[in-house]
């Protein structure tokens, strides 16, 4: 396992952080860019946190990245301490992709030509961590003031001191990891990124994307392995687990894509179509009912009776609007 060492300390580094590590790349979009079985059969989850690094002159830095395995650690850096830790899940290279999510730079005024950051990777498990530059530097005898300035990483054994030392192998306990973050604290940092989205679409090559989406997913399910329907009421696996609008997406305005009550975990196992495709509502006192305008019989009448005087979990006073505007139209 070895330790990389990842400056997201500059403009562009500080906004790609921001970007597609907090608010993560829906899976959706991965699959325009990757069609390897290999990769895409480590995916089970609706979004992912996204990095890259340039190549560097003379290759530098592909060169190292080229060292990376599944299961690594990277520790990102910036303002004289380490903030952030992730585990790789996979690592490939991908100008296009690249391009698509940080644009680039250009290499050579003369031709139409971008520098990207194409050596990328996958991460997940993130954590916030506080190691101050400072203290790191004297564990691995480098002068005190020296500054991390470019994508590094260490042999196996190097990193295995660096893990002993800091407790990065107690991923759970260790002590340089910030405390998590109350519920209230963690919606209010959600609400933060919503409101700092200019705007909830963003075009790529497939065509739009919810540039929302993923901090919806992350308020209902961040931190959790099983959560529950808020249909069918059944504790399911997250990756079976969708956070559905309650009032279509493209009914809402952007302040109503931007509010956490515009959305439910509901099941991909049926309560998802269902209610989409409006074979079940949720009544003003909310009940879930059947839509007696659709023709519901047979097999499908026998699977719809399990919501009988079955209430919706997320039916309150913060979101009764949204189901009325749903069921009005």
């Amino acid at each position: 396992m070895r330790i990389h060492v990842v400056p997201a300390s500059d403009a562009y580094g500080r906004e790609h952080y921001n970007h597609t590590v907090q608010l993560k790349v829906t899976i959706d979009k991965i699959k325009e860019f990757i069609t390897d079985d290999e990769i895409l059969d480590l995916l089970s989850d609706d979004s992912y946190a996204v990095w890259g690094i340039k190549k560097g002159k003379g290759n530098v830095n592909h060169t190292k990245w080229l060292r990376m395995n599944r299961g690594d650690i990277c520790l990102f850096y910036r303002d004289k301490s380490f903030f952030s830790a992730a585990k790789v899940i996979c690592k490939f290279e991908n100008y296009d992709f690249a391009l698509d999510l940080w644009e680039g730079i250009p290499r050579n005024p003369d031709i139409d030509e971008k520098e990207t950051w194409e050596n990328m990777f996958l991460l997940d498990e993130i954590k916030q961590i506080n190691i101050p530059v400072v203290m790191f530097n004297k564990f691995m005898g480098f002068k005190e003031n020296y500054i991390i300035q470019g994508y590094n990483n260490y042999d196996d054994e190097i990193s295995e001191k660096i893990i002993d030392e800091f407790q990065l192998s107690d991923w759970q306990t260790s002590s340089y990891f910030n405390p998590a973050q109350s519920s209230e604290d963690n919606k209010k940092r959600i609400k933060e990124l919503l409101e700092g989205l200019s705007g909830t679409d963003a075009q790529s090559q497939g065509g739009q994307s919810r540039k929302e989406q993923s901090l919806h997913r992350e308020h209902h399910f961040g931190g959790k392995k099983i959560s529950k329907c808020g249909l069918c009421h059944k504790d399911l696996p997250i990756n079976l687990l969708h956070a559905g609008h309650i009032k279509p997406r493209r009914d809402c305005t952007e302040k109503e894509r931007k509010d956490l009550n515009v959305t439910m975990p509901v099941c991909k196992l049926g309560c998802d179509d269902l209610y989409e495709k409006g074979y079940i509502k949720v009544d003003e006192a909310g009940f879930i009912t059947v839509n007696k305008l659709k023709n519901i019989s047979g097999e499908l009448g026998e699977f719809i009776r399990q919501y009988k005087e079955k209430k919706c979990l997320y039916h309150n006073d913060r979101t009764s609007k949204y189901f009325k505007s749903r069921n009005e139209n």
